[in-house]
């Protein structure tokens, strides 16, 4: 191996586990991790299609479940790099200016740092693209057979990959494909035998995860294509990181088709949903940054790129939206510098410090809803709030369910906390000194001042 590889790979490898989240981040996080104590996506553990790939490997490491998922977060950067290394080689780029571009990018550095179903299934993306593009180049079965067996393995660990690499997997095989598709049967296998397995079934699975995606597809804010377009460049833009700078030089690589059809059909399916997070194009980010790196700029350029990606990550300073209004408010109602902050912070939520926010909200939570809990007697029921979720996994005593599950004959001195975004008549608000709060209701003392049962919480 390369030693300037070798050194990247030890240097990237212990930015992940030195700066390493200690608590959930967002509450995919959370879902993950429960996902690995009971594997079942129909019960939102994970929520479909429940990424059985990816929690099944956390479940096999001897680990805590959260420490499981982001240790495989952390250790997906070695083949990431890897990976950016050899397709530059492949298709003539330069090496070490690709693998720091992708080491450095605010959005690969976060992601490897968090528990997550993006750093895992980007990397396996990466090493099916290197196959494909061989294949391409003339090869026989086998190759073909390894190529699938890639793809099949990226689709385990993320489903959605399947659909963005097959064109890549098709343009790839040309007479092959049926040998491709055969490599693909055992990976997808265990996926649908393991999401079947968790879910009571095969068809309750597909049913769940059909019905996942037509709640992305239904969820959209006001003004959604606008807002999505804005979301999609603001992303692009993350992934580029500082390569941006190195735009101007573009030229045309090896192998230019093999790379629209490994990064349009994920690009054109993003454009037209509500996108997220910045993690949703991670699996675009070796290409583009192989791409980048052979552009013919200024030798002080390719350098000045891969460090103004590592400063974007550790020197943003997003806004805490918890605790500053301005983001709140309509955009028509903003003043200019409020625009400006907000964009500036949408541009920092890949970064470090967006991580150690989302560790204070967490710790700040434990400390507003810990007093209120019964040990062994209290259920935490999640509303739109992602923080209390979050913080619910810091909890002890507490059992925390979603919204819509139904709580059928409690026992008796059950304490149930409902929590909510906005507040209500029945509901309280409870604040803490740095300004973090709740809407809370609590049904036992609901309870106790009317003498009735508690009742379901579906709906909530």
């Amino acid at each position: 191996m390369n030693r300037r590889l070798l050194l990247i790979l030890i240097l990237a490898l212990a930015s992940r586990l030195l700066l390493m989240a200690q608590s959930p981040f967002e509450l995919d996080s959370v879902l993950l991790m429960r996902g690995v104590e009971a594997f079942d996506p129909t019960a939102m553990r994970p929520h479909p299609p429940g990424y059985a790939g990816l929690v099944f490997l956390a479940k096999g490491l001897p680990l805590a479940p959260d420490t499981a998922l982001r240790t495989l977060s952390a250790l997906a950067v070695l083949p990431l790099l890897w990976g950016t290394w050899t397709l530059s080689e492949d298709t003539g780029s330069d090496p070490l200016l690709a693998t720091l571009l992708v080491a450095c990018n605010p959005v690969a550095w976060m992601l490897g740092l968090t528990a997550n179903a993006y750093a895992l299934p980007a990397a396996a993306a990466l090493w099916f693209g290197i196959a494909a593009l061989r294949l391409r180049q003339g090869a026989d079965w086998r190759m073909a057979g390894w190529t699938g067996l890639l793809w099949g393995c990226a689709t385990a660990l993320r489903p959605s990959l399947s659909l963005f690499l097959l064109p890549l997997l098709i343009w790839a095989s040309r007479r092959q494909l049926g040998w491709a598709l055969l490599g693909a049967i055992p990976p997808v296998g265990v996926l649908l035998g393991l999401s079947a397995l968790g879910s009571g079934g095969l068809l309750p699975y597909l049913e769940a995860t059909w019905a996942q995606f037509a709640f992305i597809q239904q969820s959209h804010p006001p003004n959604w294509r606008l807002h999505q377009l804005h979301h999609l460049v603001v992303y692009a833009a993350q992934i580029c990181g500082g390569g941006l700078l190195l735009l101007p030089w573009l030229k045309r690589p090896k192998q230019a088709g093999g790379f629209a059809l490994w990064v349009l059909p994920a690009l054109g399916f993003f454009a037209l949903i509500h996108l997220a997070k910045a993690g949703y194009l991670l699996a675009l980010l070796p290409p583009v940054a192989v791409v980048l790196s052979g552009a013919q700029a200024p030798k002080a350029l390719k350098w000045a790129a891969p460090v103004l990606s590592a400063a974007c990550f550790l020197l943003a300073r997003p806004i805490d939206v918890e605790l500053d209004p301005s983001p709140k408010a309509a955009f028509a109602d903003k003043q200019w510098s409020q625009r400006v902050r907000g964009e500036l912070s949408f541009w920092g939520s890949a970064s470090l410090e967006r991580v150690r926010q989302q560790e204070r909200s967490n710790r700040a939570y434990v400390t507003l809803l810990q007093p209120l809990v019964i040990p062994g007697r209290t259920v935490l029921v999640g509303g739109d709030r992602w923080e209390p979720t979050l913080a619910s996994e810091l909890l002890s005593g507490v059992e925390v369910v979603d919204g819509q599950t139904e709580l059928s004959a409690p026992p008796s001195g059950l304490r149930v906390l409902l929590l909510s975004w906005q507040g209500a008549p029945e509901f309280s608000e409870v604040t803490g000194p740095q300004g973090h709060g709740v809407w809370l209701r609590d049904l036992d003392a609901a309870q106790q001042e009317l003498g009735e049962e508690p009742p379901s919480t579906a709906g909530n």
